[in-house]
C-alpha cells in the first residue's frame, strides 16, 4: 500500500517536474513507531518560481489524496532537507 502511493505520487510529480524528481527511496530510519518512511527529493532550479512551484505541489497533493491508493498516507514536506 505505501509503496504504490509513494509511486504514484512520484509519477504525478513526474508530469510536472520531469526529471527532478528522485524517488521514492527507503531511508535508514523506515519506521518510527507506527509510521512508515519513504522519501522523494525534488531538485529545483533556484531561478523557478516559488509561488509557481508551490501552486503545482498543492494541485499535485490534492490530486494525490483524491486517489484511493493515498488513503491512510500522511505527506510530510522539509523545503530544506539536510
Amino acid at each position: 500500500h505505501l509503496e504504490k502511493g509513494a509511486q504514484l505520487l512520484a509519477e504525478i510529480l513526474r508530469q510536472g517536474l520531469k526529471n527532478r524528481v528522485f524517488g521514492p527511496v527507503r531511508p535508514v530510519v523506515s519506521r518510527i513507531q507506527t509510521l512508515y518512511i519513504r522519501q522523494l527529493l525534488l531538485k529545483v532550479e533556484l531561478s523557478a518560481s516559488p509561488s509557481h512551484l508551490r501552486a503545482f505541489l498543492r494541485q499535485a497533493f490534492t490530486h494525490f489524496q483524491a486517489q484511493a491508493q493515498a488513503k491512510g498516507i500522511l505527506l510530510h514536506v522539509d523545503v530544506d532537507p539536510v
